[in-house]
């Protein structure tokens, strides 16, 4: 059970505070306790998801041990491989939605090497690649800025030191649905 005040990830929405343990907001029905979240990159919003898990995972923030080991082994984590774009889509969907750095950076390598392809064939990187890797690169990064105590603005030139070969991790420029 998460604490007011800890910081865990959940779905899609990346790092959240919890700012209460409370009862069911939605009404007397319900009887579960629920966590009222605040997402880090998104200060106006509140989220409530019940205590025991709902339909979207959660779970606390990895350890600076724990990043540390991820960054030493990133070279050895694969890039999704698939056959279409509708098998691409789904498979970044369920990417981010297991709450994994190891299935965010499959998806940043993945559109990495997605938008060296279209470049060389002078075409545009499509509007599901960029999108999936901002989401990726958003949950990745603001993990890693509140854990390693760096500015988001510096967490991708962290990674960058961290590497062991210069091809494997593509992570210069800026997010965009025009690659």
């Amino acid at each position: 059970m998460f604490n007011k005040g800890d910081c865990i990830v959940y779905g899609t929405n990346g790092v959240c505070r919890v700012t209460e343990v409370c009862d069911s907001p939605f009404g007397n029905n319900d009887s579960r306790s629920y966590y009222a979240l605040n997402p880090l990159n998104d200060k106006g919003s509140v989220i409530y998801t019940p205590v025991e898990g709902g339909r979207i995972p959660f779970r606390p923030l990895y350890s600076k041990e724990e990043i540390e080991k991820l960054l030493d082994r990133m070279d050895d984590i694969p890039g999704i491989v698939v056959k279409n774009e509708k098998q691409r889509r789904d498979s970044y969907r369920v990417a981010m939605s297991s709450t994994s750095p190891e299935a965010y950076i499959s998806i940043i390598k993945t559109v990495a090497k997605r938008r060296e392809n279209a470049f060389e064939n002078h075409r545009q990187l499509a509007v599901t690649d960029a999108e999936y890797e901002r989401q990726a690169k958003n949950c990745l990064y603001s993990e890693f800025a509140l854990v390693l105590g760096l500015p988001l603005s510096e967490v991708e030139g962290y990674i960058r030191g961290r590497k062991k070969t210069k091809k494997s991790l593509p992570l210069e420029g800026k997010v965009s649905a025009e690659g």
